[in-house]
């Protein structure tokens, strides 16, 4: 959801800028400035939402890869490989 709302921000201030070109072209002197730190402001946030939904993303993978290393069913397969390899070792 963060993701689709940080895009959708982006997107809206495309817009903003072609809407700032033609207040140029027309002439208007307050409204591009204001429309310019709209726009600046939405496509900023935008970005900063898409940073944030990343970091979270590798935050919560990380935390469920270090949930299956340390989990009981990884630990014994892990137990039981060791006692093989060492059988193995032995009989050479």
């Amino acid at each position: 959801m963060l993701i689709r709302i940080s895009l959708l921000l982006v997107l809206a201030s495309l817009p903003v800028f072609l809407l700032v070109e033609l207040a140029l072209l027309v002439g208007v002197s307050v409204m591009p400035t204001a429309l310019t730190l709209l726009g600046m402001a939405m496509i900023l946030s935008g970005f900063t939402g898409l940073i944030i939904a990343c970091v979270f993303g590798l935050l919560k993978a990380l935390v469920y890869v270090c949930l299956d290393y340390f989990s009981l069913k990884q630990r014994a397969q892990r137990r039981l490989l060791f006692v093989q390899f060492k059988q193995d070792q032995f009989k050479r």
